[in-house]
């Protein structure tokens, strides 16, 4: 009797592993829109954030890898194109807060200057 239930159990268990790796294969091979978005996004707040002028190597960088994901989604590579796409979103984020520190660099260096002046004509900040 317990024989005869282990089997229609076994089966099921090997039907239900089977359902959830096809649904787990569809979802990895979708294309990556919401990535690919993100990734875009992360590129224009770069550029806003002057990071052309302040951070070009990560912002080229970030701008390679984000064409190359959009040519990898093109060909059906997904994988790829997602991986490459996530890649561009760090570099540009990265990109967008070197400029940040950049811009924050140079301001608190005019504050030191000018505050350098003042000493040097007797004023007190």
């Amino acid at each position: 009797m317990a024989e005869q239930i282990a089997r229609p159990l076994g089966r099921q268990l090997l039907w239900s592993a089977v359902c959830m790796a096809s649904a787990l294969a569809g979802c990895a091979s979708a294309p990556p829109q919401q990535e690919l978005l993100l990734a875009g996004a992360a590129l224009d707040g770069a550029v806003s954030a002057g990071a052309a002028e302040m951070a070009p190597a990560e912002l080229l960088l970030a701008r390679n890898k984000f064409e190359s994901a959009k040519v990898a989604a093109a060909k059906g590579d997904n994988d790829r194109a997602r991986a490459l796409a996530e890649e561009a979103e760090v570099d540009a984020l990265l990109a967008r807060n070197k400029a940040g520190a950049e811009r924050s660099r140079r301001a608190n260096a005019e504050v030191q200057q000018g505050l350098k002046a003042l000493q040097e004509q007797g004023i007190k900040p």
